[in-house]
């Protein structure tokens, strides 16, 4: 697969699930960023109703990776199951340990209707 470095804009042969520039060597965290898009969007579907987006940021050297939907409702800071075995209840967890920062923002009622909430997170290019 060919993918422009967003450092110094060259092409590369890259694997999909690891790219590094053969020019400037920086590393980009894909796996990371797949991990934080998948966590932030299973939260949104699994514990909300109605419309949900997500969106990629690039802000050099910053992904930011966002998460809108209509509920008003802020996740909670992490919380350790009360069952070790639970299959629900990392997300927050797995934010905390891989994004280099997240947070959290409810977006109040306007004319176009209920506003809900954005969770964001980001990861920096050497970081």
């Amino acid at each position: 697969m060919l993918r422009r470095c967003p450092t110094c804009q060259q092409l590369n042969i890259v694997r999909e699930e690891d790219f590094v520039c053969v020019f400037c060597d920086e590393a980009l965290p894909l796996e990371h960023a797949e991990l934080l898009t998948s966590e932030l969007t299973t939260n949104s579907v699994r514990h909300t109703k109605g419309p949900a987006a997500v969106r990629l940021q690039w802000w050099h050297p910053v992904l930011r990776i966002s998460v809108w939907d209509m509920s008003p409702d802020l996740p909670k800071p992490y919380v350790p199951p009360a069952d070790p075995h639970a299959e629900a209840g990392r997300g927050m967890a797995i934010l905390e340990l891989v994004a280099d920062r997240w947070g959290r923002c409810a977006i109040g009622e306007g004319a176009l209707g209920p506003g809900g909430k954005t969770v964001w997170s980001e990861l920096a290019l050497g970081a």
